[in-house]
């Protein structure tokens, strides 16, 4: 490889290397790492419902249960619910871990348009087993200068607080637009860097 080639190679590889990192967006105490008890920072409680909070174990009918990630997680009783505020464009993906004590409905919802529900996702998976989900939105939000809010909620028939919803290591995440185009780079880089080593040969 001549150094006219190395130098296509390397430079495309920077480029490449440098727009294809996800970038995290930012979701307050996404770990439920800051608060105690039911001040969870960051995420508001729907008024009406049990009171979700945040603990470092739980143990349930002799069961003990650990955060997914960090040292803490949030547990929604029968029927609680937390939301928060945040943004997202289209091909942002969110993530997080959940998992389901008992008879109850775990579901992820979103509010694209202020305090209205326009997607309510139920989770599935077997009962007392951390489970991670992700989703990754198809359309951006804050066009319309309301707030968008990603929320989740246990619903139970019977109100008991041995049902609970489990939810840890809430996260957005966003690849950039310009890797893409840094991949291509790369490709067009060396393509034209091979036709050149053939044409001098």
């Amino acid at each position: 490889m001549n150094n006219w080639l190395k130098r296509v190679a390397f430079a495309s590889g920077l480029l490449c290397s440098a727009t294809v990192l996800a970038s995290p967006i930012n979701i307050t105490n996404g770990g439920f790492e800051t608060g105690q008890g039911n001040d969870i920072s960051g995420w508001f409680h729907e008024i009406g419902h049990q009171v979700a909070y945040t603990t470092n174990q739980l143990t349930h009918n002799g069961t003990r249960y650990t955060a997914a990630e960090g040292n803490r997680f949030a547990v929604l009783p029968a029927n609680a619910s937390i939301r928060a505020e945040t943004n997202w464009k289209a091909g942002d993906t969110i993530s997080f871990k959940w998992l389901a004590l008992e008879a109850i409905n775990p579901t992820f919802q979103l509010f694209e348009n202020g305090l209205i529900v326009t997607k309510s996702i139920d989770l599935v998976g077997s009962t007392g087993t951390w489970h991670e989900f992700s989703y990754t939105f198809v359309s951006a939000v804050g066009q319309n200068n309301l707030p968008s809010f990603i929320s989740f909620q246990g619903f139970a028939d019977d109100a008991d607080l041995d049902q609970s919803l489990l939810v840890d290591d809430v996260k957005i995440t966003r690849i950039p637009v310009p890797a893409t185009f840094g991949l291509a780079m790369l490709g067009l880089g060396y393509l034209v860097a091979r036709q050149r080593l053939s044409s001098s040969k």
